[in-house]
């Protein structure tokens, strides 16, 4: 799996579309994200992880509130918003897009009504340049590509690399080791 791109649109910190294009080249191939506290870092590696699994790192604060603040305040009552995190990535020949999406609309009181709850959608190209699409039940693509259990070792934050560096957590890199061997044999 290479990961190429990454595209939020009303994500938390990220107002309207935003898209950060990644490092994939032999010679460029590592991307650093890196800002002050609040600035958006841990929103997008659980952009990623949400994406992919719907689910958050443990340290993400409130991750019932994922439509960015500004675009709520922008809508009115009766209107709909989207928040929406697309992840593009390259596996075996093929060109992946998983993007879920919730949407949500302004009651009178100014709270939210969820229409959409984190609809995921998988598309891909093929190797002969044909466009595939597949409904909710793909999320068993994503599990063959990257099993949920691994994409800790795969999509961490600064506290996780200070538990990977210690001893203690030698055994457990190893059982991941095996797990991704035995999945790609």
């Amino acid at each position: 799996m290479i990961l190429t791109a990454l595209e939020v649109e009303n994500f938390r910190q990220f107002y309207g579309t935003q898209r950060l294009e990644l490092g994939t080249s032999p010679e460029r191939n590592v991307t650093v994200v890196y800002g002050a506290n609040g600035a958006g870092k841990t929103s997008l590696l659980n952009a990623f992880t949400w994406a992919l699994y719907r689910s958050f790192s443990p340290g993400f604060e409130q991750p019932e509130h994922l439509v960015n603040e500004h675009a709520w305040e922008q809508a009115s009552v009766g209107d709909e918003v989207t928040t929406r995190v697309s992840v593009e990535f390259e596996h075996e020949e093929r060109r992946y897009t998983v993007t879920r999406s919730t949407v949500v609309r302004k009651a009178d009181d100014g709270s939210e009504v969820r229409v959409r709850d984190a609809a995921v959608s998988v598309g891909f190209i093929d190797e002969y340049g044909e466009y595939h699409s597949r409904d909710e039940a793909s999320a068993g693509t994503i599990e063959e590509v990257l099993p949920e259990r691994l994409h800790r070792f795969f999509f961490f934050d600064g506290e996780r690399i200070e538990q990977l560096v210690k001893p203690s957590a030698y055994e457990e890199i190893e059982q991941a080791i095996k797990e991704i061997g035995r999945a790609h044999v």
